[in-house]
């Protein structure tokens, strides 16, 4: 197995897989740009930028976009409103982005409750979104579709923290209160593995994870670490799962039969097989 990395995505993403499919990285790393200049909140010149520039008008979307937003009403109507895609201009107002995008028409948005009206090659926006809560698990997804393609039977895509794995590998978990420190391991078997922690992106004593709901991002939860098969799923569902918090997260987990870990300054839940490490 040979590894590569490379800097996308607000992340370090690393790619394990066999010697002879080396040839393959070149274009994985193509897909991982494409994936970030065209969905960038950082960029006003990115396509997703163009179109929150152009709120309460109805606007033609591709179909790779239409696949997200689509996603993206599914994911907040299967978590009862805890996932949303619409927290762009809090973000900024924390200090976390562009500010340049903030206008009367962006204050008047926040006013309506729905994010926007999607139609089969349209979209009329209503407030700015951003696709951060799955970003990178949508491009783990297309990074898996092209591997799969392929047909390479083993590989191990890891972006900052969020994995998928192809074949079976044993997966060490970061301690919530240091990324040089593991806590337990988890077997993975052709799936995913993502996590949610206000470690990494903390600013002005907020942090990236909102809940919609209360319009903040404070949570008793310090960690969350999820399994699923779909990447992108799984990454939505540990943002989704962090803000819900520690209860509602616990309840939501048994009710869908989710693979998680979940834990607190003083309290831990988990349906997932984890073997401590001392």
């Amino acid at each position: 197995m040979i590894k590569k990395e490379i800097e996308v995505l607000g992340t370090v993403f690393s790619i394990s897989l066999p010697k002879e499919y080396s040839f393959l990285c070149s274009k994985l790393f193509d897909e991982l740009q494409r994936i970030e200049q065209k969905y960038t909140r950082f960029d006003s010149s990115s396509y997703l930028m163009n179109l929150n520039s152009h709120l309460f008008r109805k606007q033609l979307i591709d179909s790779e976009t239409y696949f997200l937003l689509k996603f993206a009403e599914e994911m907040k109507k299967f978590t009862r409103g805890y996932f949303s895609i619409d927290q762009k201009n809090r973000l900024e107002s924390y200090g976390y982005g562009l500010r340049e995008n903030f206008s009367k028409s962006n204050i008047f948005s926040n006013l309506f409750s729905r994010n926007y009206f999607l139609f089969s090659s349209s979209i009329l926006l209503l407030k700015q979104i951003e696709i951060g809560g799955f970003g990178k698990g949508y491009a783990l997804l297309k990074l898996k579709e092209i591997l799969d393609f392929e047909d390479v039977k083993e590989y191990e895509l890891n972006a900052g923290g969020d994995i998928y794995v192809k074949g079976k590998s044993e997966i060490y978990l970061e301690s919530p209160y240091s990324q040089e420190n593991v806590f337990a391991s988890v077997f993975l078997k052709n799936t995913s593995l993502c996590s949610s922690s206000p470690s990494r992106r903390s600013f002005n004593s907020k942090h990236h994870l909102i809940n919609p709901k209360l319009k903040d991002s404070t949570s008793d939860l310090i960690q969350v670490f999820i399994q699923e098969e779909n990447p992108m799923r799984c990454d939505a569902l540990s943002t989704a799962l962090f803000v819900m918090g520690f209860e509602k997260a616990v309840s939501f987990s048994k009710k869908h039969n989710l693979s998680v870990l979940l834990i607190t300054t003083n309290d831990m839940y988990s349906s997932m097989n984890i073997t401590h490490v001392n």
